[in-house]
């Protein structure tokens, strides 16, 4: 077992727990459980999106796909252009509207509770799907970090995360990924120090990459067929206003002014944290790449290679909390859209069913609890 490690990462554990448990005591209503009673500004907002989209798919998978193809596959075009789309026609009209899910938004809009329901479903579905593969990324890489076995790591990092996303809520969520955020930024800005040196900064990086991979730093980097590479830039910006998990969050600014701004402050900040990875990508290639298996692991590998044990513990934190980070979102969202969409809006209202906000927050709480759970399973049963 890496003891670094454990204590490292059980500190960043007992973290999210004493959050939950602060958090815990402002759950009294659905509005407070699905969207923090709609009270976060710019600063807070701003930097929960950016925690909920850099999740652990993006650092493992985007700096393996880099480091196989060149920094040409880093989508910032396609990305701030799918920011602007949500800053420009999204983010005040959603604050405005004040619902808390997506199928809320899309019931009202075409006057249609079944179509609120099959909106539900959809985002349940794509929800879960999402949390299986963010499931399975942390406890890879919490398995690394502590060398317990893969299931003993899923399963502590599942508990946790359903734990304090189900008594905590959106609060908690939002609390968290500040925290996670923090982690993240610790690591990477480790990492980057450990590589500056040998990898002779961002210039001798490329020199070098380009000595071992001809091409990896041309426009059209390496092994893209003009069309694969168009389509990929094209679904990037399609994904990225699409993302449920972000543009949900601007229910919960405190005004349609904040809801804008977090958008703007976010898109910058994600373009800075997200550069950073290209650094990392071409030392990858350089240092690691003759020896791994699968693009995922050119990240951790690298992260050994340069890295102390303590040093390698905070990077490795910082990949599982980006994963945590978004996790959280998409459990919320999974039980609003059962308690919420489904019961509430498209069972017990068309029949005039009366029921406590209370009642529903239970079923909120309770759909996550499951929902933890089938992705808990889904992650056991994904191939890594």
């Amino acid at each position: 077992m890496n003891i670094a490690g454990i204590l490292v990462f059980g500190t960043f554990l007992i973290l999210m727990i004493v959050v939950g448990i602060l958090a815990a005591k402002y759950q009294k209503s659905t509005s407070e459980f699905w969207v923090g009673n709609r009270g976060f500004g710019t600063a807070v907002l701003s930097i929960a999106i950016v925690a909920s989209i850099m999740h652990g798919g993006t650092l493992l998978g985007g700096t393996g796909v880099m480091a196989a193809q060149g920094p040409t596959t880093l989508n910032n075009l396609s990305f701030a252009l799918g920011f602007l789309v949500v800053l420009a026609f999204m983010a005040g009209k959603l604050r405005r509207f004040g619902g808390y899910t997506l199928p809320d938004l899309m019931g009202s809009r075409f006057e249609s509770h079944k179509f609120q329901a099959f909106s539900a479903v959809v985002v349940l579905v794509a929800a879960v799907a999402s949390l299986i593969a963010q499931t399975k990324t942390m406890g890879i890489v919490v398995s690394q970090l502590t060398g317990v076995p893969l299931s003993v790591a899923l399963t502590i990092s599942t508990i946790i995360f359903v734990f304090y996303t189900t008594v905590g809520g959106m609060r908690a969520a939002i609390w968290t990924d500040i925290i996670q955020w923090a982690f993240m930024m610790i690591g990477v800005i480790a990492l980057g120090a450990f590589l500056w040196k040998p990898m002779g900064g961002i210039s001798g990086m490329a020199v070098k990459v380009e000595t071992v991979a001809p091409g990896w730093t041309s426009l059209t980097g390496i092994g893209w067929a003009p069309m694969a590479f168009i389509s990929w830039h094209v679904v990037w910006f399609i994904a990225y206003f699409t993302r449920i998990e972000f543009i949900t969050k601007m229910y919960t600014a405190k005004d349609e002014k904040t809801a804008r701004k977090s958008v703007a402050v976010a898109l910058i900040l994600l373009l800075l944290f997200i550069n950073v990875t290209v650094f990392f990508a071409g030392a990858a290639r350089v240092m690691v790449w003759d020896a791994v298996k699968s693009p995922d692991q050119a990240l951790p590998f690298l992260v050994d290679k340069v890295m102390t044990p303590f040093w390698a513990a905070v990077t490795l934190s910082g990949i599982a909390a980006a994963a945590m980070s978004t996790v959280s979102s998409l459990l919320l969202m999974s039980g609003a859209s059962i308690a919420h969409d489904l019961i509430r809006k498209s069972y017990h209202e068309p029949r005039g069913i009366e029921k406590s906000e209370e009642y529903y927050l239970r079923i909120s709480q309770i759909t996550v609890a499951l929902v933890g759970v089938v992705a808990l399973i889904g992650a056991f049963y994904t191939p890594r």
